[in-house]
């Protein structure tokens, strides 16, 4: 854990990102789509409450619903890399790593004609070989800096504690963690989206402000 918060804090920003520079906007990300049953309903929530966000895609899960990566794009959305078999970088070298990124690129390009430029690895583990495989492929790292935690330390929760969680912690400028694979996202969704427009938050600026 030391090791990956030296990394973290030392990296500079043009090679990895966990943060906007605009503290106005927050930006939701979502991992591990496409599902067909969930994605659907995660997007229309976001366009219910006009939030353009990124959704990182492990390449091989794009044969669940091929459709839906051209539904992303045309509401507006980005979609980044996630790698092609949503492999633990820690235990693969640079050109693995490497290999993992240009798969899931091209098979993006191929569905939807888009270059990606931002990599998500796995799991978020960021390693020295996976920012240098990373900038060897011209994307710069996307992480994030608030996690909503149904995969991890609120797994478990009902959507309404993940929510309350999300409205209670959440800070301008955050690069939010979801996941569209996950059936309680949607009904989160709901519940954070308008509360936080209440509070002045700008949820489609943040994407902007990302991909300048």
């Amino acid at each position: 854990m030391a090791i990956a918060s030296i990394i973290k804090n030392l990296i500079p920003k043009t090679l990895i990102q966990q943060s906007l520079d605009n503290k106005e906007c927050i930006l939701f990300t979502f991992d591990d789509g496409p599902h067909p049953e969930i994605t659907p309903k995660v997007l229309d929530i976001l366009d219910k409450f006009n939030v353009k966000s990124v959704f990182c895609i492990p390449s091989s899960r794009i044969v669940k619903a091929p459709h839906l990566l051209d539904e992303i794009v045309a509401r507006g959305h980005s979609i980044q890399n996630h790698g092609r078999n949503h492999l633990n970088c820690s235990e693969l070298s640079i050109s693995q790593i490497k290999d993992e990124i240009q798969q899931c690129q091209s098979d993006i390009f191929e569905k939807v004609g888009l270059k990606t430029s931002f990599f998500r690895p796995p799991y978020g583990i960021t390693t020295l070989s996976t920012v240098w495989a990373s900038k060897r492929m011209n994307h710069k790292i996307l992480r994030w800096s608030f996690d909503v935690g149904e995969y991890s330390y609120m797994q478990g929760s009902s959507s309404q504690e993940l929510a309350d969680n999300v409205v209670r912690k959440i800070s301008g400028g955050d690069i939010i963690l979801a996941h569209d694979d996950n059936a309680q996202i949607p009904e989160v969704l709901a519940i954070v989206l308008p509360k936080l427009k209440s509070m002045g938050f700008d949820l489609s600026g943040g994407l902007t402000s990302l991909i300048k």
